[in-house]
């Protein structure tokens, strides 16, 4: 029996290994078509901003052009990318998964920030939960944060100690909780630069 434990635990770190190495792949690949997009269109990017009355930043064009080359790459290879990430971490999404009910009733916002959050939990579901390409969900958590902010009925900034058990309440609600550890794997393979240096 033990052996039969360690020959699949051995299996999902394959597995674990291989979803980070194709998904850096797909990433690093990705990446250098963008720059060299950037690059060659550099001319035509500073007239276009000059043409405009509300200038866009070089970042935001930077992330749809990745955003435009990420979904032919991840769509053709998202079967391949999924079944590992979902077989590799399929030990941790159950345990977590176990443990929602519990994890509901531990984690409730702080009292002073009691309020149902209906607009948060939708952006969450819209944003993070139904989208396909990792890039859109990383996105999609940056915003659900603004989400937050905007919703919160107090009369102060939240604090990080006040907004991390709000953001996991809603992640619950939100409907992440049985593939939440694949997710986040997920995010975390296909982070950009620019997004790895926040």
């Amino acid at each position: 029996e033990e052996i039969i434990v360690k020959v699949k635990n051995n299996e999902r770190e394959g597995l674990q290994r291989e979803a980070k190495r194709v998904g850096g792949e797909i990433r690093e690949f990705a990446e250098k078509i963008k720059r060299l997009i950037m690059q060659g269109c550099s001319s035509d990017l500073s007239l276009l901003h000059s043409r405009f009355l509300t200038p866009v930043s070089e970042s935001t064009i930077a992330s749809e052009v990745y955003r435009t080359i990420s979904i032919p790459l991840y769509t053709g290879l998202r079967s391949s990318i999924s079944r590992l990430i979902v077989n590799g971490y399929r030990i941790p999404d159950v345990l977590i998964l176990k443990n929602t009910p519990p994890l509901k009733t531990t984690f409730k916002p702080p009292k002073h920030c009691q309020q149902t959050w209906p607009k948060s939990i939708s952006a969450f579901k819209n944003n993070v939960t139904t989208p396909i390409l990792p890039s859109d969900k990383i996105d999609g958590i940056i915003s659900t944060s603004k989400v937050i902010e905007k919703e919160y009925k107090g009369t102060e900034h939240l604090a990080a100690d006040d907004y991390l058990p709000i953001f996991i309440h809603i992640i619950l609600e939100g409907g992440a909780g049985e593939r939440c550890y694949s997710l986040v794997e997920l995010c975390k393979i296909f982070l950009r630069e620019e997004e790895r240096l926040g």
